[in-house]
Formats: structure tokens, C-alpha cells, sequence
């Protein structure tokens, strides 16, 4: 019995350290270039996302600061993400921080999300981090995320493992 639930602690261990296991999740970044500006994508784990006032406090090291939008909530907690999209004038090199953005996510089922933007930035950086996106329940599986920054658009193909 206790060789058995020693294996099956082994076993549980392994899968939490396995790549592709939600808290091991590695970030997928890529980045496309339009007219003006580049767009860079990420999806990475879920943040914890937090107020100004509270991101002030001597306490708060990571997360991201709510800048306009509310946060979403997806039915997949399981495989929450946060997909951001940053996006930078090519004549600047700097963070765009009132971009009109949309995001459209669709799975290899063809199951179509919009994603409710919300503008915010990482805590440890600061608002030249300043990007546009939410939360999102992504399990693994291939997608195509569709970008519209003040009208020009991109597309990017990822998988999620």
C-alpha cells in the first residue's frame, strides 16, 4: 500500500512538472509587422490582475494593473490564459497605449472568440508594457488569432500544448 501511493505521488509529481501542464505552461510570443506597427502577441499562464492603488503597495511584484476593460472570466478556468497583444509604432519603437484593438480567437473546431479588450500592464514593468487583451480558456490545440490594431490587421497561428 505505501509503495503504491508513493508511485502514485511520483506520478503526480511528474505530470506537474511535465512541459504543457498548466502551471509549467510555457509563453508563446510571436510578432507579425503591418504598415506602422509591430504587433507582438503572447499567451502565456493566467495573471493575477490588480487595480492601480494596488499595484502601488509595497507588496505587489507581479500581476497585471488594470488600465480600462474588465477582466474576463472563461467557463475553462482549467486552461485559463492570458493573451496579450502589444503593439509598437515603427517610427517610434514605442508602446502604442491608445490603439483601437480587436482580437479574434478561433479553434481548429472553428469555434470563433471575440475577446473583450482590456488595456493593462505587468506590474514589474510599468506602463511601457501598456498592451491589449484578457483572459481566455485555451486548451491545447492549434488556433489562429486574428489582430485589428487602428485598422490594420494581422494573423498569427499558434498552438497551445
Amino acid at each position: 500500500m505505501l509503495l503504491r501511493r508513493a508511485a502514485m505521488i511520483f506520478g503526480l509529481m511528474s505530470l506537474a512538472s511535465a512541459p504543457g501542464f498548466a502551471a509549467e505552461f510555457q509563453p508563446i510570443k510571436q510578432q507579425a509587422m503591418t504598415a506602422h506597427y509591430r504587433l507582438e502577441l503572447r499567451i502565456g499562464p493566467m495573471e493575477k490582475v490588480m487595480t492601480a492603488a494596488q499595484a502601488a503597495s509595497a507588496t505587489a511584484k507581479d500581476g497585471e494593473v488594470m488600465i480600462r476593460g474588465t477582466t474576463a472570466t472563461p467557463k475553462d478556468m482549467a486552461n485559463a490564459r492570458h493573451l496579450a497583444l502589444h503593439v509598437y509604432a515603427l517610427d517610434k519603437g514605442t508602446t502604442v497605449s491608445d490603439a483601437n484593438v480587436t482580437i479574434i480567437v478561433t479553434d481548429s473546431a472553428r469555434k470563433i472568440v471575440t475577446l473583450p479588450i482590456a488595456v493593462m500592464y505587468g506590474v514589474a514593468d510599468g506602463p511601457s508594457d501598456t498592451h491589449y487583451g484578457n483572459i481566455i480558456g485555451m486548451p491545447a490545440g492549434s488556433y489562429t488569432v486574428d489582430v485589428t490594431a487602428n485598422g490594420e490587421k494581422s494573423s498569427f497561428k499558434v498552438m497551445v500544448p
